[in-house]
């Protein structure tokens, strides 16, 4: 008698055990669910996709920043923006440009193809892309002139010398103080994100603006543009 009180004892444990095991691994089956269908609910924005790029986000908000800070020390008797900027290379080499909405001059780019390149040295498509308009620049010297803009150049102009050096840049860059106003007033009237993709090429003709591109883009595909440009 007594052994079965026992038996019966341990069977009822057993039980007891069995059920609170079954319902943990019920309530821990698929511990992310609501977390995943969550996520898979929201559509994918801009925000979201800026998320994945930290470094982005820093230098867009730089970007942003520093505009804001120049424009907040202009006396109120200048707030009107310029047009005309002085871009300066590491060497005291200029490049005098006056933007318009579509259109720009400069006394010192006589060829008839202007290619504007905005980059920062940290991202892999721009690094990719500088070996490819370097060649492009000597193949073409006569009847292009490419021009880069270095974006927030108070971080990164120290490290330019390294940058040309390493990625056989033998075109212009522009690293000095007006960049980054340069890059906002040149994109406004192409229509660009908030989050401006890099790099960014824009392309002129005779000062006319004729093509932009963002992201790395292939070599084939930017010489073929070119050649029907100077053909046009």
């Amino acid at each position: 008698m007594r052994r079965s009180s026992v038996t019966m004892f341990i069977l009822a444990l057993s039980m007891l055990l069995l059920l609170g095991g079954c319902g943990n691994k019920e309530h821990k089956e698929n511990p992310f669910e609501s977390t995943l269908s969550e996520q898979d609910s929201q559509p994918l924005t801009k925000a979201a996709l800026q998320a994945a790029n930290p470094a982005e986000i820093n230098d867009d908000a730089d970007l942003d920043s520093d505009i804001e800070a120049s424009d907040d020390n202009t006396s109120a008797t200048t707030q009107i923006k310029t047009n005309t900027f002085d871009l300066t290379d590491m060497t005291q080499q200029h490049r005098h440009i006056t933007l318009s909405e579509q259109t720009f001059a400069s006394g010192d780019i006589s060829q008839p193809l202007t290619l504007f390149f905005f980059f920062t040295p940290w991202s892999l498509p721009c690094q990719g892309e500088v070996p490819y308009l370097s060649d492009l620049q000597k193949k073409y010297a006569d009847s292009l002139d490419v021009v880069g803009v270095l974006l927030n150049p108070e971080k990164y102009a120290d490290d330019i010398g390294t940058f040309i050096q390493t990625y056989h840049a033998n075109f212009f860059i522009a690293i000095g103080s007006e960049n980054n106003r340069f890059t906002q007033m040149l994109s406004e009237p192409h229509n660009l994100p908030d989050s401006m993709p890099i790099p960014l090429i824009v392309i002129y003709k005779n000062g006319q603006y004729w093509r932009h591109y963002t992201g790395a883009i292939p070599i084939e595909m930017l010489e073929h543009d070119i050649k029907t440009i100077l053909n046009q």
